[in-house]
């Protein structure tokens, strides 16, 4: 296939690389690479990462735990309740909305926590991960880190 910029998408056939993305080739091509990296771990909807940068992050923080006994982080999995009967009484966009508005609360929150100096809070990140599911990890969690404070803030 070829871009208006004059660059093609190369398609592996199948093999070892099945499934995988090729190189670009042409003019234009260093633009779309590093973009393409960044929407391939990024939910359009919400602008937050998706399943795997997700998954990234949190793999991450298994493997520093596994090297420093002391790291400690926890995972939050959200679901929004309903959300369902709200696509289908309102529409998709209700539900878009509704998504949104979930994303910038998750945000406001976690910034609303961490308003100290970056060293003294742990270093949260979001993602959605389905349609109506959210994941919370707070990684670096201090040792006097209470993990409950959270958990009611995002009640609210």
């Amino acid at each position: 296939m070829r871009f208006a910029s004059g660059g093609y998408l190369a398609a592996l056939s199948p093999g070892p690389g099945v499934g995988s993305l090729g190189g670009f080739a042409g003019a234009g091509s260093s633009d779309v690479e590093p973009r393409l990296a960044i929407e391939a771990q990024c939910d359009p909807l919400t602008k937050m990462q998706n399943r795997g940068g997700i998954r990234q992050a949190v793999q991450n923080a298994l493997d520093r735990s596994a090297i420093e006994p002391d790291h400690r982080f926890t995972v939050f999995f959200l679901n929004c309740d309903r959300f369902m009967q709200i696509n289908n009484a309102l529409g998709y966009g209700a539900g878009d909305t509704l998504l949104r508005l979930v994303a910038e609360r998750l945000r406001g929150t976690l910034r609303a926590n961490g308003s100290g100096p970056q060293a003294e809070r742990p270093k949260a990140e979001l993602a959605r991960i389905g349609a109506d599911e959210f994941v919370v990890l707070l990684d670096q969690l201090g040792p006097d880190d209470a993990v409950s404070y959270t958990h009611l803030r995002a009640h609210e």
